[in-house]
């Protein structure tokens, strides 16, 4: 999946980058060329998810306000990522016929050169779900495809990540918070944040399904996350993983 360059480079720069900033224009630089996208941006949103700070290339800001005070209520692609926490993208959503038609896309779309829509979530220093990754691509550009979400999929993680470093907790807050989890309750949380499934860690470990997936459950509700992106998110800031 990160065999092309344009991948190894945006990858490079994550890991070189040093303030939340760095994250930002380097993800911006790097997503045009490995999705084929003329308008990209990172966004990062306040608890009530209203945009807070917006990092665009391929657009100007009078569009994006536009879009901010108009469309926003009507973006379906949007609303979803939100309220699952998965990427997404606009072929998920509508029809070819719909998408010809709905007043997002026939309206504003047709204006700023906006057809094809991906969008990821970000998750912020706590775990939280503090951004959003969008590339778009024009009426004559290719659909997204499932390539696509894998690949931002794994993408938004190590942005997460990254951002998450570049605002690491002092010694002090670190120790605090491994407090909060049991050696055992650790273990199965960076096994689970690795990529293993529950029957995997459960035959790594030694122990049933059932115990890893009430131990999950725990650490969810120790650490106030959802699911193993915000948790594996949570414990790469406090540089567990």
């Amino acid at each position: 999946m990160f065999g092309d360059r344009d991948t190894q480079r945006l990858l490079s720069a994550l890991a070189g980058s040093k303030r939340p900033v760095d994250v930002a224009n380097v993800t911006i630089d790097g997503l045009g060329p490995i999705f084929g996208s003329r308008v990209r941006g990172v966004f990062f949103f306040d608890a009530a998810y209203r945009t807070i700070e917006t990092n665009l290339c391929g657009m100007r800001d009078v569009d994006f306000d536009e879009y901010e005070a108009h469309w926003r209520p009507l973006d379906r692609v949007q609303s979803l990522v939100l309220e699952r926490q998965i990427p997404m993208h606009n072929a998920q959503v509508y029809s070819e016929g719909q998408l010809k038609t709905d007043p997002i896309y026939a309206d504003y779309g047709r204006r700023v050169r906006i057809y094809r829509y991906l969008c990821a979530p970000l998750y912020g220093s706590r775990a939280e779900l503090h951004g959003m990754l969008r590339v778009c691509r024009g009426p004559d550009d290719r659909p997204f495809e499932s390539k696509d979400l894998a690949l931002i999929t794994a993408l938004g993680g190590y942005i997460s990540s990254a951002l998450a470093r570049v605002n690491a907790p002092s010694a002090q807050e670190q120790a605090r918070i491994c407090v909060a989890l049991t050696g055992r309750e650790l273990e199965v949380a960076r096994l689970a944040a690795s990529g293993h499934d529950n029957r995997q860690i459960a035959l790594h470990l030694g122990v049933a399904r059932e115990t890893v997936k009430q131990t999950l459950r725990r650490v969810y509700q120790r650490l106030g996350v959802r699911c193993r992106a915000e948790m594996a998110a949570w414990l790469a800031r406090q540089l567990l993983i």
